[in-house]
C-alpha cells in the first residue's frame, strides 16, 4: 500500500490518492486522503485532536527506510539517511482535515496543481510505501 507522509526537505511526487502521507487517496466518498503520521499528530500526542474526524485504518510503519531528527520537541523525517523504518499510524481524513494538518505542519502546497509546494514549506507530502502491523513485522 502506498500512502502519503510529511517529510522535510523533499520534493513530493504527484499523489495518487488510493490506498496514508501523508502519506493520500481520491474515492468518491467523503474521506478522500489516506495519511501516514509519526509525530505529535499520533493517539495520545498533543495534535492527535487535529484527526478527531479522521478514521483510523491502523498502525503501520514505512517499507523504505528513512531518518528521524528531532528538534526540540518537533520531530520531522528526512530521505538525507536510510537509517531505519518510520513507525506510525495511517488515517482516513477528508480534504479539509488534510488542509488544516498542511497549516499545522508548515506545508504550503502551489495552488497550481501542480503536485509543488512553496519553498516556505516546512514539510512537503510524498507518496511512499507502508506496510500495517507498526514496529513488529
Amino acid at each position: 500500500m502506498r500512502t502519503s507522509i510529511l517529510l522535510n526537505g523533499v520534493v513530493k511526487n504527484r499523489i495518487e490518492r488510493i490506498t496514508d502521507g501523508s502519506f493520500a487517496s481520491t474515492n468518491k466518498k467523503t474521506m478522500q486522503n489516506l495519511l501516514f503520521v509519526y509525530g505529535t499528530l499520533r493517539q495520545n500526542y498533543g495534535n492527535h485532536g487535529f484527526l478527531k474526524n479522521a478514521h483510523f485504518f491502523g498502525e503501520a510503519k514505512t517499507r523504505d527506510k528513512f531518518v528521524m531528527h528531532c528538534r526540540g520537541s518537533i520531530p520531522f523525517v528526512s530521505e538525507s539517511q536510510a537509517i531505519s523504518q518510520i513507525v506510525g499510524e495511517v488515517y482516513e481524513i477528508d480534504d479539509n482535515t488534510l488542509a488544516a494538518i498542511d497549516q499545522l505542519e508548515g506545508c504550503y502546497p502551489k495552488r497550481d496543481d501542480s503536485g509543488e509546494f512553496e519553498s516556505s514549506s516546512w514539510y512537503v507530502r510524498k507518496q511512499v510505501a507502508i506496510q500495517f502491523g507498526g514496529g513488529n513485522n
